[in-house]
């Protein structure tokens, strides 16, 4: 008997040393998620019994092959783990080595090792647009395999019967994409979804990352897996390897892409420029020839991308909605230098309705010069007080890499009409000074319904001064970012008390908090308050009031309704 109660109690030692820092499921984190415990929380051992080969620990998650390629299970708060946790702690992640290579001299199925998530709900072909955003960071942060961009290959996989695949066999340890399960079952197929880079340099801060896909491209079937690996392109170096942490796979349904960057009706006239020189003034000068050199410095035209190669062998860029030198136009500006003082290369007035919000963007991009370039200064000015923009150009020289200027546009009661201007600074000595402009929006933005902000509390006493109030939410893929904020409540006055308003914290801005640094005592009402809003919603907000007997210790709460019909019987229940 004496044993036994020994080995009970080895084994809840055991449970709860791991259970500190892991298996605490939050199923709330990704609302809808389709990934089977995409933020790997829920397991049924302990993560850092082994240092790998243990996905498998995590419910919903296995291994690509029959045998080997185990990707690694890990827990933040434990020490088996391969090289440096990521920061800040998420409790348990994922881990892989992602190696790419030109060369294979070995059948070890290690060389595209992988994690595979059998979907909670399959996703069907042609059934709409999917978006799945997930966090890496870099384990390893030393040698030069880390000052190298690495490819992450995200596949969907239709495997209704849940086979694993045989290793590969041959020469080529790093199998074609098509030939993942060829040796095991001709009826599972394998569509790439997409290919993340990991950044250079690659740090250990979880770093977010988002693949969207169209369901149009998956096999008739759809899919019933993600799969997780090393892509199957060739590199220019013979070897690289590197060993990438995952966390949060959150996959969704999501809205078509836009034309803008906002779904809605454009309110800008001509904003992607397809309409040629129209619905805009300029105070350069207008020049529609596309001969070599013919758009000179204070002038502009409206070109496609193979127009713009054959004014100026500089002027690389294409359309950012086609990304092809034949299709789309842009604003092609040959910027002044050596003058003074700014000028007006793009502008006009748009209506707007008092009390709406709104939604600004537009696409630019430096188009450089061989010698002496000038990166041009662009400022953004509105007629009404939302802020300006600038910037300075430098984007990369990929054809279809663009800078986007965005920014919210609350008219709290401005007026009705907006005058936008973008100007282009002409002081700089040089050449260049070119830039490319398109996809000008103003989109007019739906506000965040209630339910999107409504939340739940709980409490709990502290001592016999205090007590603990927690919030429980739920963000929507439309509006998920989030804004909390606490005061205690003057009933009287109406307003919070002076001085004991706190927020919005980082340290607040999750779905769920308990309020860190804030206390709550009893014999007082405190408001709470969450705000919501997204990048194509606007914000929207919902309170509750909290309130404690100071003699019973009585803790209630109350919705805005409750409190503004029940004024006086709270007052009293705070006694």
């Amino acid at each position: 008997m004496r044993r036994f109660f020994w080995i009970v109690l080895i084994l809840m030692n055991s449970y709860f040393s791991f259970g500190q820092w892991c298996n605490k499921p939050n199923p709330q984190f990704c609302q809808g998620n389709t990934f089977q415990n995409g933020n790997f929380e829920t397991v049924t051992g302990d993560p850092n019994a082994s240092t790998d080969q243990d996905i498998n620990l995590a419910t919903g998650w296995q291994p690509m092959w029959r045998t080997g390629s185990l990707a690694d299970l890990h827990c933040t708060g434990g020490s088996k783990s391969t090289g440096t946790a990521p920061t800040p702690n998420s409790g348990v992640y994922a881990g892989i080595w992602i190696e790419n290579r030109t060369v294979a001299t070995t059948t070890n199925p290690t060389f595209r090792e992988g994690m595979y998530n059998r979907l909670a709900t399959p996703i069907a072909q042609n059934s709409g647009f999917y978006s799945f955003g997930f966090n890496i960071a870099n384990a390893l942060l030393g040698g030069t395999q880390n000052n190298m961009p690495h490819n992450i290959g995200i596949y969907g996989v239709y495997n209704p019967s849940n086979i694993l695949a045989n290793a590969p066999q041959g020469a080529n340890s790093n199998p074609t994409n098509i030939n993942l399960w060829q040796s095991s079952s001709s009826s599972v197929q394998v569509v790439l979804l997409g290919i993340v880079t990991t950044p250079v340099p690659f740090s250990n801060t979880w770093i977010p990352q988002t693949v969207t896909f169209n369901s149009s491209i998956l096999p008739a079937g759809g899919i019933t897996h993600i799969m997780v690996t090393a892509d199957d392109n060739a590199r220019p170096d013979s070897y690289r390897k590197i060993y990438v942490n995952f966390d949060d796979f959150c996959l969704r349904k999501t809205e078509p892409p836009v034309a803008w960057c906002c779904p809605g009706d454009n309110l800008v006239r001509n904003g992607d420029f397809e309409a040629g020189n129209t619905g805009f003034t300029s105070q350069y000068t207008f020049n529609g020839a596309t001969t070599t050199w013919a758009t000179l410095p204070g002038q502009y035209n409206i070109v496609t991308g193979a127009q713009a190669l054959a004014i100026s062998s500089g002027w690389i860029a294409q359309d950012p909605g086609t990304c092809t030198n034949a299709s789309g136009k842009f604003l092609a500006v040959n910027g002044a230098t050596t003058g003074s003082g700014r000028r007006v290369i793009w502008e006009q007035t748009i209506p707007v309705k008092e009390w709406g919000r709104y939604k600004f963007c537009a696409y630019a991009k430096n188009l450089k010069q061989c010698t002496f370039d000038v990166k041009p200064k662009v400022d953004i000015e509105f007629s009404l007080p939302f802020g300006n923009l600038s910037e300075t150009l430098n984007v990369s020289a990929g054809p279809c890499d663009w800078y986007k200027f965005e920014k919210g546009l609350d008219n709290w009661g401005y007026g009705t009409s907006l005058n936008i201007k973008i100007f282009l600074h002409e002081s700089q000595p040089g050449d260049g000074n070119d830039l490319a402009l398109d996809d000008i929006a103003l989109i007019e933005l739906p506000v965040c319904p209630v339910s999107a902000a409504t939340f739940q509390i709980t409490t709990q006493g502290v001592n016999a001064a205090t007590y603990q109030v927690s919030a429980t939410s739920a963000t929507t893929p439309q509006c998920d970012k989030v804004w909390w904020k606490v005061c205690e409540w003057d009933m009287g006055a109406n307003a919070c008390a002076a001085g004991t308003e706190m927020g919005p914290l980082t340290a607040w801005g999750t779905a769920n908090t308990a309020f860190p640094g804030y206390t709550f005592g009893y014999g007082k009402l405190y408001k709470i308050t969450r705000g919501t809003w997204g990048d194509c919603h606007a914000w929207n907000q919902f309170d509750r009031y909290v309130g404690s007997s100071l003699r019973t210790k009585r803790i209630t709460s109350y919705t805005q309704e409750q409190y503004d019909k029940n004024r006086t019987t709270i007052l009293n229940s705070l006694k």
